[in-house]
């Protein structure tokens, strides 16, 4: 695996780690187990009070610009 992909993995964990801190904090439902999925699922998948729900990480670019350049460098 080339250090980009683990990048973006190591990133996708991070964000949906914080929404579920974010969702447990603001609704009081325990969601827990996250886990990286194959390219062909959502990007990473949790527990939510014992039922599997898959998160979707969407990428973000402060311009078009700016979002472009990450295609082109990457």
């Amino acid at each position: 695996m080339h250090n980009s992909q683990k990048e973006k993995i190591a990133l996708e964990h991070q964000a949906a780690k914080l929404f579920m801190r974010c969702y447990e904090n603001n609704t009081g439902k325990v969601i827990r187990h996250i886990w990286h999925n194959d390219p062909i699922r959502p990007d990473v998948s949790c527990m939510l009070e014992g039922e599997r729900l898959d998160l979707e990480i969407a990428h973000l670019y402060g311009s078009e610009e700016a979002a472009f350049f990450k295609v082109v460098v990457a």
